[in-house]
């Protein structure tokens, strides 16, 4: 009877249903082609992941609080832009990334502020935000694209012991989040906001202060995952965040975070993330059209919301 019941448990675990569809979807894949499975391309997959992986980190904590953000990607031009036109202009380095990090957390407490006094809808202030951070962007860098000229690599193109940086960051950011959650009295707060903002006022939550910090936590990961796409990259142009937003809300979706708020973990968003990866590796070792790849990973993408939200109105 008690296997039972734990058998059950875990098959309505939305988390172990991703970790079984990311096995299944491997072993398929694995034995339609030999150059899937393998060290090199794995570690690949992360590379390519790691800055939506980054982001959806954060993205994860303001959709758990009941909110939702559609301006990280322009926040992350904007960092990226700040970063790279200063080391073109003969700042330091690291005054540089400073500059460009502080800008992208400062964007994000701008929302969070914006959010938590007006209580407008999120993805309407945000919604005006991404349009005032991309002007920003475009004014920053002309419209053009501005190069790193050789400095600032490693966060982006360096390997620690044949393990690339981005991965690393990725795997760090995914680890010190789960732990702010699972283990300070912040991470309840953000569960109660997102399941029940009345019951998280009448319990004494500061919703207020809360809500900044949510966003400023989105800050912090907006603004290392900005770091690490200029250094890989090498260069910024206004426009090279455009997309993150939306993909780093399907990933965490995909991974068992509900949109209305309140439930979800950063594991199964990060499950959410190397499913996307891997999907689109996939279809590139496969040589599946670039057009095809953009329809299946959107049928993915609704599916997952789909059965998101219909899962949170069964609850």
């Amino acid at each position: 009877m008690t296997r039972s019941l734990a058998l059950r448990g875990l098959l309505r675990n939305q988390t172990f249903i991703l970790f079984l569809t990311l096995v299944a979807f491997i072993i398929i894949v694995s034995s339609l082609s030999s150059h899937f499975l393998t060290l090199s391309n794995l570690l690949n997959v992360l590379q390519q992941i790691a800055v939506v992986g980054i982001i959806t980190v954060g993205m994860t904590v303001v959709i758990l609080s009941g909110g939702l953000d559609i301006s990280v990607g322009t926040v992350i031009s904007l960092s990226a832009s700040v970063t790279a036109v200063m080391i073109g202009n003969g700042a330091s380095v690291a005054v540089a990334v400073i500059a460009g990090f502080a800008i992208a957390v400062v964007s994000q407490v701008v929302n969070g502020v914006i959010i938590s006094l007006t209580k407008c809808i999120p993805i309407i202030i945000t919604l005006g935000t991404m349009s005032i951070y991309q002007g920003f962007a475009l004014l920053v860098t002309g419209g053009y694209t501005h190069n790193l000229q050789g400095a600032f690599q490693f966060l982006g193109r360096s390997d620690v012991l044949y393990i690339p940086v981005p991965v690393l960051v990725l795997v760090a950011v995914n680890i010190l989040v789960f732990l702010l959650l699972k283990y300070l009295k912040f991470g309840r707060r953000v569960y109660v906001l997102g399941a029940n903002e009345n019951a998280a006022f009448v319990s004494g939550i500061n919703i207020i202060g809360n809500k900044i910090l949510v966003y400023t936590v989105h800050g912090v990961t907006a603004g290392i995952a900005a770091m690490v796409l200029v250094s890989r990259v090498g260069s910024a142009i206004a426009v090279m965040g455009t997309g993150y937003e939306l993909r780093s809300i399907a990933a965490a979706v995909i991974g068992g975070v509900s949109i209305m708020g309140g439930e979800g973990t950063i594991l199964g968003a990060f499950l959410g993330v190397v499913l996307l990866g891997l999907i689109s590796n996939a279809l590139n070792i496969l040589n599946v059209p670039s057009s095809f790849q953009n329809v299946a990973l959107g049928v993915v993408i609704v599916l997952a919301v789909i059965i998101s939200t219909m899962g949170s109105k069964r609850k």
